[in-house]
């Protein structure tokens, strides 16, 4: 059982807000961390949010409202931001640090690329040093040995999807800069 996000786009018209639909945004634990401290240092570093959840807007559409309320129980951390908000946020400047145990494979692209591939909690198998995982072979051995990586990436590379095409498509949808279109969301276990 895990955290998904439930997030809904409002855009102002006539100075009222309204609905514009239910986005489906995947399980991205990174994303909820920076959007709401939601999931921060799960699997990863400590991310540091744009805002601690702020809750429902008051001026909230009567179809995000309805939503929100039948579910209230099962609902956490409701929180909203403006485009406006999001696109000044520094998706590029800030990053974080991971840290995670790979076997091989893994071990091996961290090597050529920075980042590793395959980062997993242990399951069993045993932890070995970065001179033993060079000398290491799986094929003999089996993939039960793993040694831990440290990488740094970006708040957009851990976002990519949300920064580069979902917010590129409300961005397309405003015509104030931003302070026309807000995303309203909250989260469930």
């Amino acid at each position: 059982m895990g955290t998904d996000i439930h997030l809904f786009v409002e855009k102002k018209e006539n100075n009222k807000w309204i609905y514009v639909g239910k986005h489906d945004i995947a399980r991205n634990y990174p994303l909820f961390a920076i959007l709401a401290n939601v999931r921060n240092g799960i699997r990863s570093g400590k991310f540091e949010p744009i805002s601690y959840p702020r809750g429902l807007p008051n001026n909230v559409s009567p179809e995000v409202r309805k939503r929100a309320d039948n579910w209230i129980l099962e609902f956490h951390s409701h929180s909203w931001f403006l485009l406006k908000e999001l696109n000044h946020f520094d998706w590029d400047g800030k990053k974080v640090k991971f840290k995670a145990y790979v076997n091989k494979i893994g071990y091996d692209k961290w090597k050529k690329t920075g980042k590793p591939w395959g980062a997993a909690q242990l399951a069993g198998g045993k932890i070995i040093s970065h001179e033993e995982m060079e000398k290491y072979d799986p094929i003999k051995n089996g993939y039960i040995a793993h040694t831990m990586v440290e990488w740094v990436q970006t708040y957009r590379e851990c976002c990519i999807y949300f920064v580069e095409d979902f917010l590129k498509e409300l961005n397309n949808m405003s015509r104030e800069n931003g302070e026309d279109i807000r995303i309203i969301f909250w989260f469930d276990n």
